[in-house]
Order: C-alpha cells, then structure tokens, then sequence
C-alpha cells in the first residue's frame, strides 16, 4: 500500500510521520525529452516504519518535506541518487546533509558500479520488480493506479536494501567509504551549470588543434546559454558533431556556416552571423592548452593497459567493482603528470592510488 500525496494537508500529515525516522528512502519521476531543465512530476518516499507515499509536485509545493529532507541528522537513501539530487536542488535549492547512495554500497560490495535498482533488489533481497511502465509519461495527469504502484515499489524495498546494504557494509569496514563516496553527489557544486566548462560534455574533441579549442570553449558555452534560454535539449540548438566542425574548420562567414553538414537551418538563419563573430574572436585569442588532445604514445598506452589490469585485478581480490577503485580517464590522467582528487584525496589512497602512480611512472 501507499498513499498518493496531491494537497498541502495531506503532505504536511506526511511529513509529520516522516520526521521521526533518522532516514528515508526518496526517488523521483521526471521528464526530460523536449526541456534543457528536467521537470520533476513525482516524488517518491518511504521511511523504515513502512510509511509510502507518492507524492505530486504538480499539484502541491514541496517545501516542507524538502526541508524535512535538509533537516540535520536525517540521512535520505537513493539507488543511484545523482539526478534525484540535481532535481532537489533545482526545485527547492535544498539538498540532504547525509547521503547514501546503494549504488555505490552495492558496488563496494563487488555488484556492477552500474548497476540497476531492480538488479540490486533482486540481488540482495531476492524480490523481482515489475518492469510494466517503464516508458511512462509522468508528466500526464491523471497517473493510473498501477503507474503509482510502479512508482512506488522505487522505494517500497529501500528500508529492506539499505539495512541489507548497511549490515554488509559495517562488516568489511567500508560503511564510511560509502557514505563519503555517496556525499560526492550531494556536493552543491555539481549543479552549478558552468557554461565555460560545457564543452566537456562535447563528443570527438581529441583531434583539435589549441585554437579549434578555444573556439570549441567558445561554441560549447554560447549552446549552453542558448539552451538553457529556450529551456530546449543541447542538442536541438546544434549537435555536438556540427560544433566540433566548426571549431575545427571555423568558417569564416555566414556562407561557410550554412555548408557544415548537418547545420540545422533555423540556426544558419538565427544564429549564422554571432557564430562568425565567434570563431573570429577565436582565432585572435591565445591558443589553448590541453593536454586530454595530445595523445598517448605507445610506451604510456602500454602502461595503461598494465594499469587497468592491476585495477581489476584489485577489484576482483577485495570484492569491489574496479570502476570504483579507478576509472581509465583516473589512469590517463596519471599518466599525464596529474593528480586525481578521487585517487589522492580519498580512502582509495591507501588501497591502489600508490602502485597505481608506480605503474604510471614506468616502475
């Protein structure tokens, strides 16, 4: 059973039973397709007294159990939590003090660093979840009875997994690792939409020479403030593919733009002239450094491959998903002269990140 939440009474009685719980289990239904900004329609809720609810965010503001959530010594449980807590932070600027992800446990347990709710909860708790509404519209209202009762089996099973979790967890001496590592998603700065760093998120970039990144730098930021202007998909203002030809062939007037393969026309008629005026400014500043486009010669991409081995093999003698010890772009940037936060900065320190930096400088 659960209760379905649409007025402010009905969430503000929910709220009250919820405040006597040090935990609670939270996931979330939204819509992304057509928007730069995901719209939350659902929120889901449970708490280890069995309480479940589902509750609307169309119909009801959400501020008293957003600040519920906030509320020091509360812990909020999600199963891969970072868009959840992207959708918190975007509809309430609120975000938990404690976080614990049972993605990240689980995978500190030796599951798939990816791997699904449904897969984890059949795992641990040897229940299998319903997959009838996967390619739900959250955002139609009214949701049918068993749309809701999908939505809430997201949290109906957490009190279960997570003390399941927690148990295996205090038993191997890594409850600490999980919920640090479970807080790096809670970290505000994460949502900081930093529009002079969009172009990280621009595929096939490794070829440019230092001005094609700088105008890539240049492009990337000018589709991100545009995006998010006409609240539409990067994709929909110009594909990562048309961006990386430009940078890379910075056509010098509108009649350049227009030839890009695949240059959607609303943006040669809007946007032609502003994007000359940008690859011109491009090639008149200073190239930029970086070395991500430099690629690895072949003693270091030997080396690689020797550290990626030692990474699974790790993995594999402590029961812990190797992505989650390191990852190849971790690996890469030792090989580059770096010092990854998440290496040095971490209980990973003391488990690879020293054989991992021996191997990365040829010992």
């Amino acid at each position: 059973m659960f209760e379905y939440v649409t007025d402010a009474a009905s969430l503000q009685r929910l709220c009250e039973r919820l405040g006597r719980s040090d935990w609670l289990g939270l996931d979330t239904e939204f819509v992304r397709e057509s928007t730069f900004w995901a719209r939350l329609c659902l929120l889901q809720v449970s708490d280890r007294d069995g309480t479940i609810a589902c509750v609307d965010p169309l119909a009801v503001p959400l501020d008293p159990l957003l600040a519920l959530i906030a509320r020091p010594g509360v812990t909020t449980v999600f199963h891969a939590g970072s868009q959840d807590l992207e959708l918190l932070h975007q509809v309430g600027d609120a975000l938990p003090n404690a976080v614990f992800d049972t993605q990240v446990a689980a995978a500190l347990l030796g599951d798939d660093d990816q791997i699904g709710y449904a897969a984890v909860v059949e795992a641990h708790l040897g229940v299998k979840l319903a997959k009838a509404h996967t390619r739900t519209d959250w955002s139609r209202r009214p949701l049918s009875e068993s749309e809701l009762d999908y939505a809430a089996d997201d949290v109906r099973h957490l009190p279960a997994l997570y003390q399941s979790l927690h148990d295996g967890l205090v038993a191997r001496g890594r409850l600490d690792w999980a919920c640090a590592e479970s807080m790096v998603y809670a970290n505000p700065d994460r949502f900081i939409n930093d529009v002079d760093n969009a172009w990280t998120r621009v595929k096939g970039v490794r070829d440019l020479d230092g001005t094609g990144h700088t105008a890539l730098r240049m492009l990337a930021a000018w589709r991100e403030r545009t995006a998010m202007k006409q609240d539409r998909p990067r994709r929909w203002i110009i594909g990562d593919e048309q961006l990386v030809t430009l940078a890379r062939e910075r056509p010098a007037d509108t009649a350049g733009i227009a030839a890009v393969a695949g240059m959607p026309a609303a943006v040669v008629r809007k946007h032609a002239n502003a994007l000359v005026e940008l690859l011109r400014e491009a090639e008149q500043a200073p190239p930029t450094e970086y070395s991500g486009n430099v690629p690895l010669d072949r003693a270091m991409r030997g080396r690689l491959d020797t550290m990626m081995k030692y990474v699974r093999a790790r993995g594999s003698e402590l029961s812990i998903a190797p992505a989650m010890l390191a990852t190849r772009r971790d690996c890469e940037a030792l090989l580059r002269g770096e010092r990854p936060a998440s290496l040095f900065d971490t209980w990973r320190r003391d488990l690879i990140t020293e054989k991992l930096a021996a191997l990365a400088a040829g010992a």
